[in-house]
């Protein structure tokens, strides 16, 4: 990359001294030839020569980034369109390189958008913190995805002109772990919060009704560059590689995966984040743990003993609440970094843990979330008991619920750049970016 760059650099000067050249040519012939027309075009020559040679300046570090970081990956990519407008990123290659540059090239804006929210995130810890941070997670992240992660880097450089490092994709998949299991636990008085509202509910009958609405805070959006002053950060992806199961799921600027997702095994995961007071090792990053569970794991019960197998080496990074769903069960499990709990379905979650004492014993937001919380578990328990029922349009209508006086909103509404805001949510058969309010897509037929 750094020869690269050497290689740029001389090349945006040859062709600003070949420029200069040209014109001063231009100028001798002209002045022997015709002094009145040598006259009035060296008036407009010097300046119209500035700005070209200014823009040629400017111009040719992005081209040349792209153009020495072009590349042929197999496979191929292409935005689907899922009805409503929302669409959905589908990506397959045969080998995880590949798979990331396809990933990087038409993730290139929301990677750039990620790596300035992060910059801005937290007082007091630039991005070189975050920097030296990442890197002490990347012995415990497989060698697969650090591939993928090159790859990403390399596509985002070819398709944004901006100069996108394998540094910069690894400090994506770790930063939420850097804030909540390095950051978050020394603060009284936390930053942003990612805020999720998670409902699981399992019939007799073995009918599950589940979903998520994600949170987070309003920097980011996606609907474009400048809007409201925002940035686009989040998409839904579909990906196929040989002999893994297939995800669709959120992605987050770089991150290979967010527990927001779900695989051709038929297996879901939603999760909620949570603020502990307890630091968390330098282990497998929570995103990365998830896309590995979701490409091999066929049952619920697989995907929790990989969480389990996590706390044992040495323990898990961070604090969350997981719902993992297969064909016959919905199991709920919260998790700190030296602990874990699970549950049976009905289940809800916020940004809290379920069981109280352990909010009483490690979290540190107080009554952050508790309205929500409560909320949604009246919710469910008064349709599920009068009607033995709980639909799928029940989970949609509370994830649209934008609360009253007395109420707390499931769904967020914009109020600044500082507050979150509900940008995503999924269901057993729809997604999209925004809320419910703002259209239904259609999840892929494989994941049905």
């Amino acid at each position: 990359m750094e020869d690269n760059i050497i290689v740029m650099i001389l090349l945006s000067i040859i062709i600003s001294l070949s420029l200069i050249f040209t014109l001063t040519l231009v100028l001798i012939v002209l002045k022997k030839k015709d002094k009145a027309l040598f006259g009035s075009f060296n008036k407009f020559a010097r300046p119209i020569a500035a700005i070209v040679l200014i823009a040629i300046i400017g111009f040719c570090p992005f081209f040349f980034t792209g153009l020495f970081n072009h590349y042929n990956p197999t496979g191929y990519s292409e935005w689907r369109d899922a009805g409503n407008n929302q669409q959905y990123l589908y990506v397959e290659a045969e080998n995880y390189y590949d798979l990331g540059y396809h990933e990087g090239y038409n993730l290139g804006s929301e990677i750039l958008s990620i790596e300035i929210l992060i910059s801005l995130m937290i007082s007091g810890y630039d991005y070189a913190y975050y920097k030296v941070e990442a890197a002490k997670y990347q012995e415990f992240i497989p060698s697969d995805y650090i591939e993928e992660m090159q790859g990403m880097a390399k596509g985002a450089t070819a398709k944004t002109g901006s100069l996108v490092t394998f540094e910069d994709i690894l400090i994506q998949n770790t930063f939420i772990d850097i804030i909540y299991a390095q950051i978050y636990p020394t603060m009284d008085e936390p930053g942003a919060e990612i805020a999720c509202s998670v409902v699981g509910v399992k019939e007799n009958n073995s009918t599950k009704t589940y979903g998520q609405n994600f949170d987070f805070p309003r920097v980011i959006n996606n609907k474009g560059w400048g809007e409201k002053g925002y940035l686009p950060g989040l998409a839904w992806v579909h990906t196929k590689m040989p002999g893994k199961a297939e995800i669709f799921g959120l992605r987050m600027g770089g991150m290979l995966n967010m527990p927001c997702a779900m695989n051709s095994y038929g297996i879901k995961t939603f999760v909620n984040i949570v603020h502990s007071n307890a630091s968390g090792e330098y282990q497998t990053p929570t995103g990365i743990l998830s896309r590995k569970a979701l490409e091999s794991g066929k049952t619920s019960q697989e995907i929790v003993e990989m969480i389990i197998e996590d706390f044992n080496s040495p323990k898990i990074p961070c604090s969350f609440n997981v719902m993992i769903i297969d064909d016959t069960s919905i199991i709920g499990m919260q998790c700190y970094p030296e602990k874990y709990q699970l549950y049976a379905s009905p289940f809800v979650s916020t940004n809290r843990y379920i069981n109280e004492t352990w909010n009483e014993a490690c979290f540190t937001r107080g009554n952050y979330s508790l309205d929500r919380q409560q909320y949604l578990e009246a919710y469910v328990e008064d349709i599920f008991n009068s009607t033995s029922h709980f639909t799928e349009q029940n989970l949609l209508d509370l994830l649209k619920y934008r609360g009253t006086d007395t109420t707390p909103a499931i769904t967020r509404e914009d109020e600044g750049l500082a507050n979150s805001i509900t940008l995503a949510f999924m269901t057993n058969t729809y997604f999209g970016l925004g809320n419910a309010y703002d259209g239904l897509g259609k999840i892929p037929s494989l994941f049905l």
